[in-house]
């Protein structure tokens, strides 16, 4: 299958023209397309990209992008970011707006924010579970924020 052979492994920035293409006609098969709506000068947006990254580099197997909020939905409101959608066949498979429904930003600062972002995205299969080793693994503080850091010594992503 083209989606178990794919690397993506990062987050892209997505311009208005390349929406299409790169998000829901790539969304086809298996392979899902996680899409970030941001505005930079939120903090909840910054502590979301961060936290996709990292959601990234575990899963270089989903496709995941960031596009500014405007250029994503004309007349989209700066109240509902961030906003992370999930595309699979064309279409859009789980829809989360604001940090709310992931337990707001608190939640997404703690210790466990990576897992509660990875436990809502696996609910229409656009990541797998934590298992119970990811969970146990040792975090690293970043000095850029509260949320887990990874270096590069600490990737474990499995072909």
């Amino acid at each position: 299958m083209q989606a178990k052979k794919a690397k993506f492994g990062d987050v892209i920035e997505l311009s208005t023209d390349a929406f299409r293409q790169e998000v829901t006609d790539a969304a086809d098969g298996e392979l899902r397309v996680v899409v970030h709506l941001y505005c930079d000068n939120t903090p909840e947006c910054q502590v979301v990209d961060t936290l996709l990254r990292l959601v990234a580099r575990r899963h270089p197997r989903t496709k995941f992008a960031r596009i500014f909020y405007l250029s994503a939905i004309a007349n989209y409101p700066l109240a509902n970011l961030p906003t992370i959608l999930v595309y699979h066949k064309h279409d859009i498979a789980l829809s989360i707006v604001t940090l709310r429904q992931l337990g707001g930003l608190e939640a997404l600062s703690g210790a466990h924010a990576e897992r509660i972002l990875t436990a809502a995205l696996s609910t229409c299969g656009a990541v797998p579970p934590m298992d119970e080793k990811d969970m146990m693994k040792p975090k690293l503080r970043s000095s850029a924020g509260p949320w887990p850091a990874r270096s590069d010594s600490d990737e474990d992503i499995s072909d």
